[in-house]
């Protein structure tokens, strides 16, 4: 549906909009005004406005002609980097981990085992976790004996 959205707004009020902020370009006033009435021209000169003063700003403290400047900022921004990740947790899980009482383990038997043979075997790796855990702190046991089923589709 998002999609589908955005593919009708992109058809339809993309070019209403960019109309309506191009008509004093196509009728010929001057586009440098910030007295215009147009709500959409005004915030788009305030923009570059005020971009082109950073831009200025920018060039005149690390510009080409400043080049200890420049290269003393980008050190900053790399130790600034290095010390974010060193001692920060980056990297880390957002949320906290969660123990929801559940164990999952994997159990293999050599290939060629009978299905009688292994389900022994896990019977016995049950039985060292109910020594191990606790019955009581046991709900449910599950055993899936046999090959998953994407292994047995594969040749």
């Amino acid at each position: 549906m998002s999609l589908l959205a955005s593919l009708v707004l992109s058809f339809t009020l993309v070019p209403v909009l960019f109309k309506y902020l191009l008509r004093q370009q196509v009728e010929g006033h001057n586009t440098q005004r910030h007295s215009t009435k147009n709500p959409i021209l005004y915030v788009h000169y305030a923009f570059n406005s005020a971009f082109e003063k950073f831009r200025a700003t920018y060039r005149a403290r690390f510009g080409v002609g400043r080049r200890k400047a420049a290269a003393r900022h980008r050190i900053l921004r790399r130790l600034d980097r290095l010390f974010l990740h060193a001692f920060t947790q980056l990297g880390m899980d957002f949320f906290p981990s969660v123990d929801a009482g559940q164990m999952r383990l994997h159990v293999r038997t050599p290939p060629g085992t009978r299905i009688e043979d292994t389900r022994q075997q896990f019977a016995r790796v049950e039985g060292a976790i109910r020594e191990i855990v606790g019955n009581n702190q046991i709900d449910v046991l599950l055993d899936n004996i046999g090959l998953p089923t994407a292994a047995s589709i594969s040749p």
